[in-house]
């Protein structure tokens, strides 16, 4: 992980450092390069996945909700963010919309129906 000030990082060099951090729990430190991931590349869906999973870890989940639906919206066949959607609804209590994206992820996904 690096501690260079993300805004200096070439589009390259944040990609090293996400793959870098993907799997540490420094969330902040995720969200600080995906959100300038963003910033160069706004149309890659994976990366609003991934900020959105950042902020589930820190339970922010409006947050998590608001990235996942870009994610949806530049990508409609996007099932790792209706899945990951889901699991914010479910975590919120707001089931049925949990198995409305689960739902919708095993459509596109059929191997999520574990």
């Amino acid at each position: 992980m690096s501690d260079k000030d993300v805004k200096e990082m070439t589009l390259d060099e944040l990609w090293q450092e996400s793959d870098d951090i993907v799997d540490s729990l420094d969330y902040d430190r995720q969200i600080e390069v995906y959100t300038q991931i963003i910033e160069l590349d706004p149309e890659n869906a994976n990366v609003f996945n991934n900020r959105g999973n950042a902020y589930s870890k820190l339970k922010n989940y409006e947050k998590a909700i608001e990235n996942y639906n870009q994610a949806i919206k530049l990508k409609p066949d996007h099932a790792n963010s209706f899945y990951n959607r889901g699991n914010v609804y479910s975590d919120l209590k707001r089931h049925k919309k949990a198995i409305e994206d689960y739902d919708q992820a095993i459509k596109l996904k059929p191997e999520y129906a574990n």
